[in-house]
């Protein structure tokens, strides 16, 4: 049976490390260099990571940059590992338990975000609300105020430019509750062919 011993004497023995407080722009240049597709992350001669380009592909797909963020933020700090002896079979089982376990950790992470998100903004939209009706009434009176010849017609116009203000962040505050409550269908395992499924029309 083929064994990891037999692996690394086929791929090489050479292990390119890093640290975990480098950048990841310097991680990739130097995988680049390399022309590897992994690091392994080592503080005080142990291991305590390990990156990939599928960590880097998560980061510009999260945040669309790359920035200051250091290796620590983004690497798999839990690897599997094996001894030289592990054989070749096994290692592929135990790659796909830990891809596995990854996968549930990282959907059920998902969802804890999406909650905290959703239950934030929705206390948010709760206080723009009463900000908003404040602001509405602000208006009203400022108007009869302006009618009953108390009030410059510039006190008119703050008030409305308060009101359009106050509107306009109501109104983004529940764009953004409407996009938490879709990542968090999303995180709980839906999608668009869902939703087509459940839209179509049913057939004749």
């Amino acid at each position: 049976m083929l064994k990891v011993t037999e692996i690394l004497r086929l791929k090489g023995n050479a292990l390119y490390t890093g640290k975990p407080d480098m950048s990841v722009a310097q991680a990739i240049r130097t995988m680049s260099e390399r022309d590897i597709g992994s690091m392994v992350i080592m503080e005080s001669g142990t291991l305590v990571g390990m990156l990939t380009f599928r960590e880097v592909i998560r980061l510009l797909h999260n945040q669309g940059e790359i920035g200051d963020t250091t290796v620590r933020a983004i690497m798999d700090d839990a690897p599997v590992s094996v001894s030289p002896n592990t054989e070749a079979d096994e290692l592929r089982r135990d790659m796909a338990v830990a891809t596995y376990e990854k996968a549930i950790q990282s959907a059920f992470r998902d969802v804890a975000d999406a909650l905290a998100a959703r239950r934030w903004l929705a206390d948010q939209l709760v206080v723009q609300r009463e900000a908003l009706a404040a602001q509405s009434e602000r208006a009203r009176l400022a108007r009869l105020r302006y009618n009953a010849g108390s009030a410059a017609f510039l006190e008119v116009l703050d008030a409305q430019r308060d009101l359009l203000a106050a509107e306009q962040q109501r109104v983004q505050t529940q764009r953004a509750l409407l996009s938490s409550q879709v990542a968090l269908y999303t995180a709980l395992g839906g999608g668009s062919r869902v939703l087509g499924a459940v839209g179509a029309s049913p057939r004749p």
